[in-house]
C-alpha cells in the first residue's frame, strides 16, 4: 500500500486550485473576494497542506511496517 497516488492527485488538485485563482483574483476587487480568501481559500490551502504533510509522515511510517515484516508470516485471525 502506497499513499503517493493520493498525495500526488491532492496536491496536482491545490495546484490546479492555486493556478486558477491567480488568473480570477485580478479581476474580483470587491469585499466579497477578501471573505472568499479569509474564510475559505486560505484554511483550504492550510488545511490541504496539513494533509499532504500528514500522508507523507503516514507513507514513512507504512514504508517503515513493510521492511521490519518482511519476511514473515503473520496470521491475523489468530489460529494454530
Amino acid at each position: 500500500m502506497s499513499l503517493d497516488g493520493g498525495r500526488g492527485r491532492l496536491s496536482a488538485a491545490l495546484k490546479t486550485l492555486e493556478a486558477r485563482w491567480e488568473s480570477t483574483e485580478p479581476h474580483w476587487q470587491d469585499v466579497m473576494k477578501v471573505q472568499f480568501v479569509e474564510q475559505v481559500l486560505t484554511p483550504l490551502q492550510e488545511q490541504t497542506a496539513a494533509a499532504l504533510e500528514a500522508i507523507a509522515q503516514m507513507d514513512v511510517i507504512l514504508h517503515q511496517m513493510r521492511r521490519d515484516c518482511a519476511g514473515n508470516t503473520f496470521d491475523i485471525y489468530g489460529g494454530d
